[in-house]
Parts: structure tokens; C-alpha cells; sequence
């Protein structure tokens, strides 16, 4: 089996190359993390060096993971911050 590159660029100048076979979805989420102040889902594009690779389809999937990712962050930071203010009060 032929192991092929899938390229995720979450934004310009942060890009994340995956194994197609066996892809590490560690460093990728760590880079989402790393970068999810300035990441956009809508943006996000994915490249692999096998024209049979749904690269779309993959890209839809990562945006909308990405999406629930940071929605659910900003909600979290939203009950820390009132749940500091009702602390403080």
C-alpha cells in the first residue's frame, strides 16, 4: 500500500501534513488548540497527493469538527468567566 500525504492548512503558514494511512490526529488537534484564536473553519483547506483522496469531503468534516471544537471552548470560557463574576460578587 502506497502511504500518500494529506495536507491540512487550518490557516496561512500553519499546515499540518498527515499519513493517509495512518494518520496522526494527536498534532493535529494540538495545532487546533494551539492556534484556535485565529483559526477561521470556514477557511480550511485540504490537499493529498492522491487524486482518489476526498480532499473536500475530509475538509468539510475537519471545518465542522473545528467548529463544534471552538464553539464548545467559547462556551466553557463562558460559564468559567460568569461563574468568576458570581464568585467575586
Amino acid at each position: 500500500m502506497v502511504n500518500n500525504t494529506i495536507i491540512v492548512r487550518l490557516l496561512d503558514g500553519k499546515e499540518i501534513e498527515l499519513a493517509s494511512d495512518s494518520p496522526d490526529l494527536k498534532s493535529l488537534v494540538q495545532v487546533i488548540v494551539e492556534n484556535r484564536n485565529a483559526i477561521d473553519p470556514e477557511k480550511i483547506v485540504v490537499e493529498c497527493d492522491d487524486e482518489r483522496f476526498d480532499s473536500a469531503g475530509f475538509a468539510e468534516i475537519i471545518s465542522v469538527a473545528v467548529k463544534s471544537f471552538l464553539d464548545e471552548l467559547r462556551i466553557d470560557k463562558e460559564k468559567l468567566e460568569t461563574a468568576l463574576s458570581e464568585f467575586k460578587e
